[in-house]
């Protein structure tokens, strides 16, 4: 429940002891006044209620009218208004109409709320979240609810036809955020990425997409998807990988570059082999021979250049700063390359 501080505010009438009343969260309630007849012992009671309220002790800003239905959202203090406005105040929820709230839930920005004519209260068209400053870091909108813990009924962004006059004239309808999902094709050279339109719950699991658009990518292979673009966070595999999901994700393409290993006049052992983004280990190759020479690895030329891969460890890069390859010696995969076996002639 919240605490609505009811503030006696006198103007020229007699100063008595504030009260509080206690009213459920999200839900609608008959009005203040029954409230207050409910709420407060008849030992406590005021000698008499004002008819309007406002959360400005001078009546400038929101007034709520003591016989009217609300939603409250979030605890206030609210000041008794002794004297009826002049002219309709602003905002004002007159006898004629009903006003539906828009409440962030969670969220921050806001979101106008809607006048509706009793008169046209059997169908309404609510408004659209896209026409807010309605926003939630790492979430996603998908509805709204009658109750902020999303057990009530709930109505779709811009829904039409909403018939409020049974659900209590006065409303308030809570945001439901949820997290989403999307695809990056990680400088793709054909084909489209795909296209989850699910919201997903809090915690709840998913299962990535496959490649459904047929990415491609010259001079790579499509290896899967990875939480960053240059492949150094987690890789799921294509339409099986699955993880629970705490915020909006984005998957990126993760492209694999095949690095053609040439013997340089020995016997070809391994002719090549898939160098993934950010990886420094990939599936053992067979050195190649040569006969009267010992094999010192695979070097970014023929002759000098920068060794890759050595004779002594052919399960790894070296660590380097060969282009192509950063300190580390993981494989940045900017391109397809092609390392050369370097050869020592044995001593007669």
């Amino acid at each position: 429940e919240l605490e609505v501080y009811l503030i006696f505010n006198p103007l020229g009438v007699a100063d008595q002891r504030d009260q509080s009343i206690w009213v459920p969260y999200g839900e609608p309630i008959t009005s203040i006044q029954s409230e207050i007849n409910s709420d407060i012992p008849t030992s406590e009671k005021w000698s008499s209620y004002p008819s309007w309220w406002n959360t400005n002790s001078l009546g400038r800003g929101v007034y709520f009218k003591s016989d009217v239905s609300y939603v409250f959202a979030y605890p206030m203090a609210i000041y008794g208004i002794w004297k009826t406005p002049i002219g309709p105040p602003d905002p004002y929820y007159p006898e004629t109409q009903y006003f539906i709230r828009y409440i962030s839930n969670g969220g921050s920005g806001y979101m106008d709320g809607q006048m509706v004519s009793k008169d046209a209260a059997t169908s309404v068209t609510l408004n659209k979240v896209g026409d807010s400053k309605l926003y939630r870091d790492g979430w996603t909108f998908y509805q709204w609810n009658l109750r902020a813990d999303g057990t009530g009924e709930s109505f779709t962004d811009g829904q039409i036809g909403v018939n409020i006059s049974l659900r209590g004239g006065n409303i308030a309808l809570f945001a439901e955020w949820g997290h989403s999902v999307t695809y990056d094709g990680n400088g793709k050279t054909n084909g489209n990425v795909p296209t989850d339109s699910t919201v997903y719950t809090h915690g709840q699991t998913v299962t990535v997409l496959g490649n459904t658009g047929s990415l491609t990518k010259t001079g790579y292979t499509f290896a899967g998807w990875n939480t960053e673009p240059d492949g150094s966070g987690t890789t799921y595999a294509a339409g099986t990988g699955t993880f629970n999901i705490s915020v909006n994700t984005k998957l990126y393409a993760l492209w694999q570059a095949t690095v053609s290993l040439d013997a340089n006049e020995g016997t070809p052992g391994s002719i090549s082999l898939t160098a993934t983004f950010n990886s420094d280990a990939f599936t053992a190759i067979t050195a190649p021979t040569r006969e009267g020479y010992t094999f010192l690895g695979y070097f970014t030329a023929s002759s000098a250049g920068i060794k890759i891969i050595g004779a002594d460890d052919l399960d790894n890069f070296i660590k380097t700063t060969a282009a192509g390859f950063v300190n580390d010696g993981k494989w940045v995969a900017t391109e397809s390359k092609t390392l050369y076996a370097q050869w020592s002639a044995n001593s007669p």
